[in-house]
């Protein structure tokens, strides 16, 4: 593999789960789930280019994340709740 771009995300800590979205026609969607209780959504682009779309912070640690098959390319996330899903 070759690196492409190192680049810290939220606070640094431990990413618990990553997607990738539907490649559009010069980009593609990125979504990360941290042990912080974040959940970041991030552009590529084919210049080696990451922007942030929106980061929020959640009440809980996401182990899941997804893009929805939605014109919105909206993420869905999911987590532990006293041990259920």
């Amino acid at each position: 593999f070759d690196e492409l771009l190192a680049r810290r995300v939220g606070t640094g800590v431990q990413i618990t789960t990553l997607a990738v979205g539907p490649p559009g026609r010069t980009t593609v969607k990125v979504a990360t789930g941290t042990r912080d209780f974040g959940v970041q959504v991030f552009t590529y682009s084919k210049k080696n280019q990451l922007e942030v779309v929106f980061s929020v912070g959640v009440e809980c640690i996401p182990i899941g994340i997804a893009f929805l098959n939605t014109a919105m390319d909206d993420v869905c996330f999911f987590n532990y709740y006293y041990g259920d899903v």
